[in-house]
Order: structure tokens, then sequence, then C-alpha cells
């Protein structure tokens, strides 16, 4: 199993990435909120910065 990536806002961890399959060149990941999600804002498969 494959370690997970971190999502950060500078020191500020967003959430976590976990790789469930490959379809190269894509590496498919679940995403997990993290303490620092309240500063984005997710829309579908995209996300942003809250203003």
């Amino acid at each position: 199993m494959n370690r997970p990536w971190r999502l950060m806002q500078g020191y500020t961890p967003i959430g976590e990435l976990r790789e469930y399959a490959v379809d190269q060149p894509m590496f498919l990941c679940r995403f997990l909120l993290g303490p620092g999600s309240e500063a984005v804002r997710l829309d579908g498969n995209s996300a942003r910065l809250r203003d």
C-alpha cells in the first residue's frame, strides 16, 4: 500500500489523498478532509480557497 499524500496550504493540512488505483498516467485517489479544510470550498472535482 502506498503512503498517502498530504495536501497543504502553507503549514496547514487541508486533507489527504489516498491512492486506490493507477490508470497510467493517472493516480486515482480518495480525498479525506483534514483540520484545515474549512478554508477550502469543494466544488465537484475542484477545490478553491474561500474568500
